[in-house]
């Protein structure tokens, strides 16, 4: 039996190099792996065999099956590509005119695919431009009927062997063997809020009957997952009074060079805001502040500019993004303003070139590099801070309560500035 904690490597087919590939996205434990959540769902209650798309059923529907058949036909602007699939009881034709190149090699003879669309007839049952998933290939088509998951995969996963196919007997396999037991709110809370038990709303993350029950799993897992954000917050609180933080004190030359590099002044909201977090530094407690204003109105400004401060007493400063795009933004605005005030801002992502991000890397960890920008790819395992004395969380509600701890904790209790431009309800 698993329990929520055990490490990944407990669980059978996940040997070293499926696990260092896991660990590296952020799957460490059994638990970890039971919330990676599907990304959608096929409904296959009303599609049933193939036969019985003839007389075709109303509306879409979804029909499984294996590949029998691929080719081109016609020539010029008639050119178009036909599947056929089947399932050993019916026939379905899938067709494309345009756009199909992509397609064609991923149609190999006898992998599993699902068709979504409107059925019609022409020479027989079949779907114009239907949404494609594949399913995999070489094993019997399940007779089950219902809401079939489909995992998020990529190449990367792929190459490690973790197509979809595999994820789903993975989970399978955990499902099975998980003792029921993890991180979740006691009784009294699950019967006031009418939560789902832990144990039946990981199943019904997976394998729900219907939608209602899968979106009432979802909503029992993202409410324990705020009511231990909660608890983390409390706890935080408490270990912050009782606690030291890193001592900032506003210096000279990296603060004032970066003012200076501004082509504008600081707003008086910002003059504020600034203000209140500089008293948060001198204190010598940590600072977790929220800091919300809209879009363009200039927050990363104000994380520059702590940043900055920062560097003059020697910490470094960490800011996570939650988009490639967003880090890339932040990291141009760096060179443009910090670097001449002589604070050194590096990118941290997953898309960057490897030579590239050992670099960053190697720029972190040794404190060349005072301001490290980056995505998820932050609170990695192999990222190091020398010494991290602020972190700021860019559109804070993107991330995790786990993944933002993770961040925070390659620090010595370092000052945390979370930002966004949603308003947070006061309830």
């Amino acid at each position: 039996m698993f329990s929520w904690n055990d490490p990944i490597e407990k669980v059978a087919g996940i040997a070293l190099k499926r696990a260092e590939f896991l660990r590296e996205q952020g799957y460490k434990t059994v638990g970890d792996l039971l919330l990676r959540s599907p990304l959608r769902f096929i409904d296959r209650s009303d599609s049933g065999s193939l036969d019985k798309l003839n007389p075709p059923p109303k509306g879409e529907v979804t029909a499984v099956g294996r590949v029998q058949s691929m080719g081109e036909k016609g020539y010029g602007r008639k050119k178009r590509l036909i599947v056929h699939i089947g399932d050993g009881k019916g026939f379905l034709m899938g067709v494309w005119f345009t756009r199909y190149s992509h397609l064609k090699e991923r149609f190999k003879p006898d992998a599993e695919v699902a068709f979504s669309g409107k059925v019609t007839i022409f020479d027989g049952p079949q779907m114009v431009h239907p949404q494609v998933n594949f399913l995999g290939a070489g094993k019997p088509i399940a007779n089950a009927t219902g809401l079939m998951p489909i995992y998020p995969s990529g190449k990367e996963w792929v190459q490690v062997g973790l197509d979809r196919r595999s994820w789903q007997g993975l989970v399978k396999r955990l499902l099975q063997d998980w003792d029921g037991e993890g991180v979740y709110p006691p009784e009294s809370v699950i019967k006031s809020e009418k939560l789902l038990p832990l144990k039946e709303a990981v199943e019904k993350l997976h394998t729900p009957d219907t939608f209602e029950e899968n979106e009432m799993a979802i909503k029992s897992l993202k409410f324990a997952e705020l009511f231990y954000h909660q608890l983390l917050m409390t706890a935080l609180r408490r270990r912050r009074r009782r606690g030291e933080g890193p001592e900032i004190n506003r210096g000279r030359e990296k603060t004032a060079d970066f003012i200076s590099s501004l082509p504008f002044q600081f707003s008086d909201s910002q003059s504020v805001v600034l203000s209140e977090i500089e008293t948060d530094f001198f204190s010598g407690i940590p600072m977790y502040r929220l800091l919300q204003g809209e879009v363009g109105s200039g927050k990363t400004v104000v994380a520059f500019m702590i940043a900055a401060i920062a560097a003059d007493s020697g910490y470094q400063t960490a800011i996570m993004a939650p988009t490639e795009l967003l880090a890339r933004q932040h990291y141009r605005n760096a060179l443009e303003w910090c670097l001449p005030a002589g604070i050194k801002p590096v990118l941290i992502t997953a898309a960057r070139d490897r030579e590239e991000l050992d670099k960053a890397r190697f720029m972190a960890a040794t404190g060349e590099a005072n301001l490290i920008i980056g995505t998820h790819a932050l609170f990695q395992e192999k990222i190091e801070f020398r010494k991290l004395g602020l972190v700021v969380i860019d559109e804070q509600q993107r991330f995790g309560v786990r993944q933002r701890a993770r961040l925070v904790g390659k620090g010595d209790r370092p000052h945390v500035l979370l930002m966004t431009a949603t308003p947070i309800p006061r309830s």
